[in-house]
C-alpha cells in the first residue's frame, strides 16, 4: 500500500468510527504532530513513516503545478507585449 492509499484507508475508517478521529486529531497537540501521527498510524497497523509524506507532498504540489509555456521562435526575441492595431469603428472617416 502506497502512502496515498494508506491515508484514504485511514480518511474512511475515521468518518465512521469516531474514537479513531478523535485519536487521529490529538496528534495536532503533539509538539511534533507529523511523527505524532506517523505513530499512531503504525500502531494502527499502517506502517506510514514522516519522510515517506513528505515525498507525498513534494509530489503532489509539483504535480499540480500548471507547466511553463515555450515561448514561439518567432516571438522569443520581442520584448514586452506584442499588440495587433488595426483601425476600428471610430476611426472611420
Amino acid at each position: 500500500m502506497d502512502v496515498f492509499e494508506i491515508l484514504e484507508t485511514l480518511q474512511e475508517r475515521a468518518m465512521h468510527d469516531s474514537q479513531l478521529k478523535d485519536m487521529l486529531l490529538e496528534t495536532k497537540k503533539d509538539p511534533d504532530p507529523v511523527f505524532a501521527f506517523c505513530r499512531k498510524c503504525r500502531e494502527l497497523g499502517y506502517e506510514l513513516y514522516p519522510m515517506e509524506l513528505v515525498t507525498a507532498a513534494n509530489r503532489t504540489s509539483r504535480k499540480n503545478r500548471i507547466p511553463a509555456t515555450v515561448p514561439k521562435p518567432m516571438l522569443a526575441n520581442t520584448f514586452g507585449m506584442v499588440m495587433n492595431i488595426s483601425a476600428g469603428p471610430a476611426c472611420r472617416v
